[in-house]
């Protein structure tokens, strides 16, 4: 009772500067990743012996982390990549989209442009993978969510929003 007390006491602002801070680590930490060199054939072979076990497969995720240099830095993406979509979903429909648009009819359509933005980007940043680097798409993805907490942080108070703000917002989590 006294813990969802307390965290019902946590203004909207502080989280968004939690959602922030962590998306502009997750950048700087995206910025570290390179290309590792592969593992030899032999140790191919190895692993591939061991992948069949259930004791690599029930800790497979936690041996990735250890064996893989990259790895390390992916945990900040796919922490942000989760608060993203549980803020999006908790509080940008729930508390932004009926203000912004007087009700909640257009949360389906913003949802839609999400999918949309993403399987458009999803082609465009394959090729820019392709000629560039993962990493580089990485980096750009980590900025997004930079770009998309920004707005909640300078402009918390939600009834100066415009519709093409919170479409941008819609638009930057897309990417």
């Amino acid at each position: 009772s006294s813990l969802t007390g307390s965290i019902q006491a946590i203004d909207w602002t502080v989280i968004f500067t939690l959602y922030f801070i962590v998306a502009i680590l997750t950048t700087v930490g995206m910025t570290f990743v390179q290309n590792f060199h592969d593992a030899t054939n032999s140790s191919v072979m190895v692993m591939e012996e061991h992948q069949s076990t259930w004791w690599y497969k029930s800790t497979a995720t936690v041996q990735l982390l250890y064996q893989d240099k990259k790895m390390k830095y992916m945990i900040g993406l796919n922490a942000i990549s989760g608060f993203a979509t549980a803020f999006l979903n908790s509080y940008v429909n729930g508390q932004v989209v009926p203000v912004v648009f007087e009700g909640t009819s257009m949360i389906g359509v913003l949802t839609a442009w999400l999918a949309i933005v993403a399987a458009t980007f999803s082609v465009v940043f394959s090729s820019v993978a392709e000629r560039y680097s993962k990493g580089a798409v990485l980096v750009w993805g980590s900025i997004c969510f930079v770009c998309a907490t920004l707005p909640f942080v300078v402009y918390p108070t939600i009834r100066h929003w415009s519709r093409l703000l919170l479409v941008l917002v819609y638009t930057l989590l897309g990417m």
